[in-house]
């Protein structure tokens, strides 16, 4: 059975709602906690201060929650916002906030004939074999013209498996460079590449429906990026 579009719509909405709802109705053990979804490399320094400020104003706690899925539990009703990176496709129910963009590294083995070099060129990356992480990764082949994209060498679902993969040689990584800081590898370099299109980090939430602070979280980070800038 296929869902009409306006069947699709619905059910993205009651896939928020119907866990908002199952929780008034059988509460359970008590958790107030305002939940932050992310699906890998939960970035600094600027959600810890918005989390140490949300906390103070609001008196609740918040819960920073990973969930290796495309939207980070946000649109199944496991987490109240969403930190996102990347062109991430967000359904009509779901409001998208883009915060900042971050610049981009690559990421091979120590093995790696590149392993050497300080930088490479987005062009020149087409040269190489990819690892992709296809659930939650930032990296898609249409960045690159049609005519002469890179062949992918591995697909993975989590970053986790995309960094082993990589410290494999099984082929190189494009990633925000927050990656070469935060997610120190025995096996793995990083270079720089400074024509590359940068990422866009984003907060994604329900429209309707959605917890009643999330408009609050979502303006203490932008107020705190643009302390940052």
């Amino acid at each position: 059975m296929t869902l009409t579009p306006d069947g699709e719509a619905l059910y993205a909405q009651l896939s928020v709602l119907i866990p908002r709802l199952e929780a008034a109705l059988w509460p359970g053990p008590a958790d107030d906690a305002f939940r932050v979804g992310f699906a890998w490399g939960f970035p600094s320094p600027w959600p810890q201060v918005v989390i140490a400020r949300f906390e103070a104003e609001t008196g609740m706690t918040v819960s920073v929650r990973r969930h290796d899925a495309k939207l980070a539990g946000v649109d199944r009703g496991q987490a109240d916002v969403a930190v996102l990176r990347g062109r991430v496709s967000v359904p009509s129910d779901m409001r998208s906030v883009t915060l900042l963009h971050e610049r981009r590294i690559v990421a091979v083995s120590t093995r790696s004939e590149l392993a050497g070099r300080e930088e490479i060129s987005w062009t020149e990356i087409t040269d190489h074999r990819l690892v992709l992480n296809e659930v939650s990764g930032t990296t898609n082949l249409d960045e690159w013209p049609a005519d002469r994209r890179p062949e992918v060498a591995v697909t993975c679902r989590n970053f986790d498996e995309w960094l082993e993969a990589v410290a494999a040689n099984k082929g190189l990584g494009v990633v925000p460079e927050f990656v070469g800081r935060q997610h120190i590898h025995a096996f793995v370099s990083f270079l720089e590449i400074p024509d590359a299109p940068r990422v866009p980090l984003q907060l994604v939430y329900p429209r309707h429906g959605g917890h009643p602070k999330v408009a609050r979280f979502v303006e203490m980070a932008q107020e705190a990026v643009r302390g940052e800038a």
